[in-house]
């Protein structure tokens, strides 16, 4: 099936020599390319939990902006002391 796609100068001659280079078809490349790329099974980002104490509320794992700046504050206040 023929397509037009519009790709930056710069890439296509990236693709070309590196075509060049593996002494295969621009055509091939990006066939390669497109495989490769669909192929990969993407995951969900997650970050892990680093969480540590208990909030004296209740509410453990869950902070607010304001709780934040106030401790950030009190950092800039008394110094850090680890």
């Amino acid at each position: 099936m023929r397509t037009t796609i519009d790709l930056p100068d710069s890439i296509l001659m990236k693709a070309k020599q590196a075509a060049a280079e593996r002494q295969t078809t621009l055509r091939a490349l990006i066939i390669e390319a497109l495989q490769g790329s669909l192929n990969r099974k993407t995951t969900a980002f997650s970050l892990r939990d680093v969480s540590f104490g208990n909030d004296p509320e209740g509410a453990e794992g869950t902070i607010d902006s304001a709780a934040i700046n106030s401790a950030i504050d009190d950092t800039r206040a008394t110094g850090f002391r680890a």
